[in-house]
C-alpha cells in the first residue's frame, strides 16, 4: 500500500510538473544489437530560460525513480567546450566506460550512449535531469525499454 501511495504521488507530481513547463521525452523502446552499441534518446525542457549553471543527468535501470543509477555526472557551462563532456560518476568502476553521455545538456538532449551491449542490459531505462537546486528536478515517467537482438536476430525482452 505505501508503494501504490508512493507511485500514485509521483505520477501526480511528474503530472504537475510537465504542466509548469518541465518535462522528458524519450522513445518507447529501442534495438540494440549483442556486443554492439546503441543510443537511447532523451530531451528535456524545463521552464527556466537562459539557465547557466550546472547540470545533473542521470540515468537509471528500473524501477522508475528507485532503480539502479547506472549512468551520473555534473556537467557545468561553458563557452569554451560544446557541453557534452560528461564523465560518469555512478556504478561499478568495470562498468563506467560502457556508459557515455551522447548528447549534449545545453541543448536539452541527454541521451545515453551504451556500449558493448550484453544480454544483462535488456530493461526499462529512465532520464532524469537535476540543476543546481534540488527541486528543481524532473525524471522521464515512461522509460525507454532496450530490447536485444542476438545473432540469429532474435529479440530478447523482458
Amino acid at each position: 500500500m505505501k508503494r501504490f501511495l508512493f507511485l500514485l504521488w509521483c505520477f501526480v507530481f511528474l503530472q504537475a510538473a510537465k504542466a509548469n513547463g518541465w518535462s522528458v521525452e524519450t522513445s518507447e523502446s529501442v534495438f540494440g544489437y549483442l556486443g554492439t552499441k546503441v543510443t537511447l534518446p532523451c530531451t528535456i525542457k524545463h521552464p527556466i530560460s537562459n539557465y547557466k549553471d550546472s547540470i545533473t543527468v542521470i540515468w537509471r535501470k528500473e524501477p522508475i525513480m528507485e532503480g539502479t543509477i547506472i549512468f551520473q555526472c555534473l556537467t557545468t557551462y561553458s563557452t569554451d567546450t560544446n557541453g557534452s563532456h560528461c564523465v560518469n560518476q555512478a556504478g561499478d568502476t568495470q562498468e563506467i566506460g560502457r556508459y557515455m553521455l551522447a548528447g549534449n545538456p545545453w541543448q536539452d538532449d541527454l541521451s545515453l550512449l551504451i556500449n558493448n551491449l550484453t544480454y544483462n542490459d535488456r530493461s526499462k531505462y529512465f532520464c532524469r535531469f537535476q540543476l543546481t537546486r534540488t527541486e528543481d528536478a524532473f525524471e522521464g515517467k515512461t522509460g525507454t525499454e532496450l530490447l536485444i537482438k542476438g545473432n540469429t536476430n532474435t529479440v530478447l525482452s523482458n
